[in-house]
């Protein structure tokens, strides 16, 4: 069941915001007569770049009456000349070779002001036409191209040259050639045409030598061992060395890791290596604070304290014990739950490196709404995951759960509190597959993710749920001029079960609505209900649409669609059943991601008023 916020704090979230604003316009700087103001900054010579591109690359600003509240843009020659270098880049990366940028000061000294002027000499922009490699007819010439992002007909980047040499120097370390030279020449090819001329000395082909560790007083040696992504009289790889490197990172033991050639004077051809560690404390202690959503709520916060040991005996093995405290946050002030977790982490299995935590978890009896009796869960998960590449990972969970009633007198009342709440022992199998080609977690600015999950409870398993649940994501992410974003999610879900005579248990159903769904809804505010609330669905179809854009400093805002239904059984679903919302919003980006407040409001106004609704939450809907 679903809270229904009381009129009175139906304005809160507005009143929050213009609080807020009006803290900052009260707060104005003062302008400092000892210093110059920037009047205004002019372009010249910039025929085949727009001048707002121009503006927007820059850091010196003209004048504007909110930098009363932000900051005063003073003049900085300092800046000014580094100004012109970050446009002159700019144009080298357009493929205009030849261009020439200089910054030009005026001052006017009766009014402490100055004009800034960048005048731009652009030349010929010159396009990429032709890759020739020579000295190494063992490497693809398309392969390169592909590492070096070079397409025919694209403009030159003409700042990346020193980049292109480093890169196929990699590439030609990785074939087996750690002491090749690589010289990079620049042709012209006619009017506006650049060939790129590969002049590369391979050398000596190299092997790999023994392996040394330095520094792993507690870690045994075995540990480090099986990290390696290369054995001796393996063909030189400067990728397996990298790649060893960061697995060892990874592995949360070390705070400092680094792999060294030793020996290769002596032995040029074959390459023995110094692995050099420094280890972290085996035992941490954590106390943490969080602030999300949940499927209820908006806005929830979650203090928690651990403690872990991350290299038992030296072996990598780890354990660890937390508890965690989540609260209600803005309306009101409530304990939502407590939670105590066991977690035993195993790193290898079979000799492969396959993560496998064994965990039990005890959520102490927490009162309903109605403060009429209490619910504490009892359970624990085995999960294994893998992960083939950097983007792809596997995952198996295997659960078990026991949910516990208590408090109540009424055996009637308790079985039905049973039958609504989930209250029971339940057998579940879950997979789990993500492919995340995103370039950052939480301020995504390009690529994708995928996302399947499979969920199998019941049947052959036993226990009393009994259910089938697949559930696919695809998420989008694209930049379009001026930094815009344009942020793309799909979303279908379908659960169902081989018993007709069992219907499927709410707590097992899909909800939608809310901040991070369909906004312009209370969370779980879509799909069916009755008297008691949101009964959830069977079928779920999810569409978000939305533009993020800069507006200043950290603030950022953004635009959206939202489009999707619930229904209760797959007979039920018809595209004209979809509702739909628009609205915006505005982000302030911190370092744990963006702090959101959106409004969305109903297109289709299907159920009951309010048809908007004001939302706050941590991190982008998506």
């Amino acid at each position: 069941m679903i809270r229904n916020t009381p009129k009175k704090h139906q304005l809160v979230f507005p009143m929050i915001v213009l609080s807020l604003l009006f803290c900052c316009f009260t707060m104005s700087y003062a302008i400092d007569k000892n210093k110059i103001i920037i009047k205004k900054i002019n372009f010249a010579g910039n025929e085949n770049i727009k001048e707002t591109t121009l503006r927007f690359l820059i850091d010196s600003k003209e004048y504007r009456f909110y930098h009363r509240i932000f900051g005063m843009p003073y003049l900085d020659e300092r800046l000014v000349k580094k100004d012109a270098t970050i446009i002159h880049k700019y144009y080298l990366s357009k493929g205009y070779l030849n261009c020439i940028v200089k910054g030009d000061i005026t001052y006017i000294p009766d009014k402490n002001e100055a004009y800034i002027t960048f005048f731009i000499t652009e030349g010929k922009q010159y396009f990429f036409k032709k890759l020739q490699i020579i000295g190494a007819d063992f490497i693809d010439s398309k392969k390169v191209m592909e590492e070096l992002k070079l397409k025919k007909g694209i403009p030159f980047d003409g700042r990346a040259k020193k980049e292109y040499k480093d890169q196929v120097q990699y590439i030609v370390q990785n074939y087996g050639y750690p002491y090749a030279d690589v010289s990079l020449a620049i042709d012209s090819m006619g009017t506006n045409d650049i060939k790129l001329v590969l002049d590369i000395e391979p050398k000596n082909l190299a092997y790999m030598g023994k392996t040394y560790f330095k520094g792993n007083n507690h870690t045994k040696n075995f540990v480090i061992r099986r990290t390696l992504d290369f054995r001796k009289g393996d063909i030189y790889s400067l990728d397996a060395v990298r790649k060893t490197r960061d697995d060892l990172y990874k592995t949360g033991l070390f705070s400092y890791v680094k792999i060294e050639p030793i020996d290769f004077d002596q032995n040029p051809d074959t390459l023995s290596h110094n692995i050099v560690v420094f280890e972290k404390k085996s035992q941490w202690f954590g106390l943490g604070t969080a602030a999300g959503t949940n499927q209820t709520y908006d806005m929830t916060s979650e203090l928690s304290l651990e403690w872990g040991h991350r290299n038992l005996k030296g072996t990598s093995r780890a354990i660890n014990l937390k508890g965690t405290s989540q609260f209600h946050l803005i309306t009101e002030w409530e304990i939502l739950n407590n939670l105590f977790e066991l977690n035993l982490i195993e790193p290898w299995i079979f000799n492969m490196h396959i993560p496998t935590t064994l965990k039990l978890y005890f959520e102490p009896g927490s009162k309903t709404e109605v403060e009429q009796y209490r619910i504490q869960h009892f359970g624990g998960q085995i999960s294994s995951s893998y992960e083939p590449s950097r983007e792809t990972m596997h995952s198996v969970t295997v659960t078990y759960e026991r949910v516990d009633i208590y408090g109540i007198q009424d055996t009637l009342i308790e079985e039905q509190i049973r039958m609504q709440e989930g209250m029971l022992i339940q057998r579940k199998i879950s997979y789990v597959y993500n492919k995340d080609k995103r370039d950052n977690l939480f301020t995504p600015t390009k690529g994708y993710s995928f996302n399947l999950s499979l969920e199998y409870a019941g049947g052959i398993l036993g226990g009393d749920d009994d259910f089938s649940k697949i559930d696919v994501t695809f998420s989008k992410y694209g930049t379009l001029k001026n930094k815009i974003i344009f942020a793309q999610r799909l979303r279908g879900a379908i659960v169902g079960n081989f018993m007709k005579e069992k219907d499927i248990l709410p707590h097992n159903r899909f909800f939608l609505g809310g901040a991070n769904s369909i906004r312009g809804f209370k969370e779980r505010g879509v799909g069916p209900k009755d008297d008691s609330g949101p009964l959830g669905g069977k079928v779920l179809v999810l569409l978000n649409l939305e533009l993020r854009f800069p507006i200043i400093w950290r603030f950022w805002g953004n635009t959206f669609i939202d489009a999707g239904n619930l229904w209760a059984q797959p007979t039920e679903v018809h595209p004209e059943d979809l509702v739909v919302t628009a609205g915006w919003g505005l982000q302030f980006l911190t370092p744990v991601g963006p702090l959101r407040f959106e409004y969305g409001y109903r297109l289709k106004k299907v159920g009951a008023p309010p048809y908007s609704n004001w939302h706050l939450a941590i991190l982008y809907a998506f």
